[in-house]
């Protein structure tokens, strides 16, 4: 009979995950992982076992076998023996397989959840990149509408010209307050913030309006109204 192969009993090393120093554990996963570890354990001190009791049976049959005294009864209820031991052993490697096909299925499932997270993530963050360029268009057409305040507040100080004058002085306002929008536009400074800037200068303006008591109250009231309109235009904007 030939020798005995030795049954090599593998080593397990259980590798606790290791957290950042800026990380506390959580104790949900923490039982988890001591869970796992304690069933990972008593398998192996099975199936440790299993094989140990095998490898005695094995030692009975060579020692039947070198033995020429061996009656046959006793040969045939050692192997027996060893036969059903066998079973045993093949129907628990079975029940193992069985677990790690479901412990894979398991980890496919949790994969293609982070997947339709991660779709579910790139779609918010196209509807937030569409959003964001709403908000510069309603941004762009506040700076516009600011500029035309701007312009009849400053008109309404100046003394009374000829129409051409006025269309003239007028166009070349508009043009000067383009300018100054573009190179805004240019700096690094937020958009809101000089919007804000801009408005709280008209509001002072309007205050001192009311004050020198030269304007109808009737064009300051109206004044008023489109300087709280653009206030809360920014407050959504800001949201």
């Amino acid at each position: 009979m030939a020798e005995e192969t030795q049954i090599q009993q593998p080593q397990v090393r259980a590798t606790a995950p290791q957290s950042k120093q800026s990380e506390k554990w959580n104790p949900f996963m923490l039982r988890r992982f001591v869970t796992h570890l304690s069933v990972a354990a008593k398998k192996y001190e099975s199936k440790s076992a299993a094989r140990e009791e095998l490898q005695t049976k094995l030692q009975q049959i060579r020692q039947l076998a070198l033995n020429k005294r061996s009656k046959k009864n006793h040969v045939v209820e050692v192997f027996a023996d060893f036969e059903q031991k066998l079973l045993s052993i093949m129907k628990d490697e079975k029940v193992l397989l069985e677990e790690q096909r479901k412990e894979t299925h398991e980890l496919n499932s949790l994969r293609t959840q982070v997947a339709e997270l991660n779709a579910k993530l790139i779609e918010l963050g196209k509807e937030y990149a569409k959003e964001l360029e709403e908000k510069e268009m309603k941004l762009m057409q506040l700076k516009e509408n600011l500029a035309s305040l701007h312009i009849r507040m400053s008109e309404d100080t100046t003394s009374p010209q000829p129409a051409s004058e006025k269309k003239f002085y007028r166009q070349k306002r508009v043009g000067e307050i383009a300018l100054r929008a573009e190179g805004a536009a240019t700096e690094a400074a937020s958009p809101i913030i000089q919007l804000e800037a801009q408005l709280a200068a008209l509001e002072q303006k309007h205050k001192e309006f009311a004050k020198s008591g030269k304007h109808s109250k009737e064009d300051l009231a109206r004044v008023k109204k489109i300087i709280d309109a653009h206030k809360k235009k920014i407050l959504e904007l800001k949201k």
